[in-house]
């Protein structure tokens, strides 16, 4: 084959061809097949009372006590307790009380109420049955987890808070003895790890914590020292103010940290988390409800904005070659999840359909060589909400893919809204990037720069 004085033989024109076309292949490849697994819930299988995540849950751990990395793969960040008991939240109809007595007939066992969420702990194979026959109830779902917002650790906590103090001007109120005498704080987080080492070095004066509590089970001092940290800066910006520490983990014991906070005669909650898959950036939604239910009892609640400008994603879901599958720029239809360490990889989707949605988006994760290692394939029928969340601890750094797929074929017209607790996306759109509740109106949200940046 001859073109001016460019010359390829047969082998050659092969080989050129290949490498033309190969890239295109593997792009298909890598990011996942054309056509997506079938649903891991049937639809005819689906019961719309249940988060359908959980529905394979059950299933699973009817069958054995599910591994991690089972639970993972199938995209669940539910609870499993001893051997096959489910930990979830049942959501109760509007106007219509579920009927506690019939859940404890059946064999599951309340931990408690607060504003029409009842924590529930019951065996799998009862799950079904509790949707069945139990009067009042209106969803189950797993119970939402909060993420940790970096509170801007890097340097030494005791650099950090010393330069925090100076650069906001707590310095001059300090001067003038304006230090938080009889002002209530509560700092409400998911962990107060290294709470005695942090008494027993000066970095929190044992006398102005007023109280400490475990909304969780686990222990105060359980998990991660996150409300640790963050109790060490109020107490650095307000060293005379009483701290009220409450941990917790999901919803539930949110909510009752804050009536708590309430009756405590609280004038400040700091809540430097973030909460997914709760609404669509509109302030709305059960976790924005209890932080506008606390306004509205007089406390100012503060919350950090978080750092998610390059882990958010969000924008109207474009499909323009009609497979079902959401392009994202530039015709692509995936986003590249950074994944530098073999930390949790944890993504969420929702879209603008709250709180209840029959529009049906899957969600999927692929690694570099095309492998899907976790997916989320909630079923949205038109009483579920939009909602979708995928966890996967991976066992390679690199890039990985995120795909979504509208399962019942509706694209166009969706606004879409993608989050990731750890990872780097690309593209990512920094707007929007504020979880609940600190896009609450009613919010007071804070951000940060680093002072290396500071003009």
């Amino acid at each position: 084959m001859r073109k001016g004085t460019f010359i390829i033989d047969n082998k050659g024109f092969y080989l050129f061809l290949i490498a033309l076309i190969l890239p295109l292949l593997l792009s298909s490849t890598l990011h996942g097949a054309d056509s997506p697994p079938e649903k891991l819930v049937k639809p005819e299988d689906h019961n719309p009372k249940i988060e359908t995540s959980l529905e394979a849950l059950a299933t699973v751990a009817r069958k054995g006590s599910p591994s991690t990395a089972r639970k993972t793969s199938l995209g669940i960040d539910g609870r499993v307790l001893d051997g096959s008991t489910l930990e979830v939240i049942v959501e109760e109809k509007d106007g219509d009380d579920v009927d506690l007595i019939e859940i404890k007939r059946i064999g599951g066992r309340v931990i408690g109420e607060s504003d029409g969420l009842i924590k529930v702990q019951i065996p799998a194979e009862k799950l079904e049955k509790l949707a069945r026959e139990v009067r009042g109830i209106r969803y189950i779902r797993s119970p939402l987890t909060p993420v940790p917002l970096n509170n801007g650790a890097g340097s030494s906590e005791e650099e950090y808070s010393v330069t925090g103090v100076n650069l906001t001007g707590g310095s001059v109120y300090h001067i003038n003895n304006y230090l938080g005498q009889d002002v209530k704080v509560a700092v409400i987080d998911v962990g107060f790890a290294s709470y005695d080492l942090a008494v027993e070095s000066g970095e929190l004066t044992e006398e102005y914590v007023a109280d400490k509590k475990d909304y969780t089970g686990y222990g105060f001092q359980s998990d991660e020292a996150h409300g640790t940290a963050i109790a060490e800066i109020v107490h650095d910006m307000a060293p005379k103010a009483d701290l009220y520490l409450k941990k917790i983990n999901d919803e539930f014991s949110l909510s009752r940290a804050v009536d708590d906070a309430v009756s405590e005669g609280v004038d400040i909650i700091v809540h430097s988390l973030g909460w997914m898959n709760t609404n669509f950036g509109d302030g709305t939604g059960v976790i924005a409800e209890v932080a506008r239910e606390a306004a509205e009892d007089g406390i100012l609640w503060v919350n950090a904005a978080g750092n998610s400008a390059q882990r958010h994603w969000g924008g109207e879901a474009v499909d323009s070659n009609n497979n079902d599958w959401v392009e994202f720029e530039n015709g692509q239809e995936s986003i590249t999840v950074q994944v530098p360490t073999t930390a949790n990889v944890q993504v969420t989707l929702t879209w603008d359909d709250w709180p209840e949605s029959d529009l049906d988006f899957d969600l999927y994760l692929y690694d570099g060589v095309g492998n899907m290692v976790a997916s989320s394939q909630n079923h949205q029928t038109g009483t579920e909400p939009p909602a979708e969340t995928v966890t996967y601890t991976p066992t390679s750094t690199g890039e990985y893919y995120l795909k979504v797929h509208a399962a019942d074929g509706t694209v166009d017209s969706a606004e879409l809204e993608i989050f990731s607790t750890n990872n780097d996306l690309d593209p990512s759109v920094p707007a929007g990037s504020i979880m609940a509740p600190g896009n609450a109106e009613e919010v007071f949200t804070v951000g940060a720069i680093n002072e290396n940046e500071w003009k």
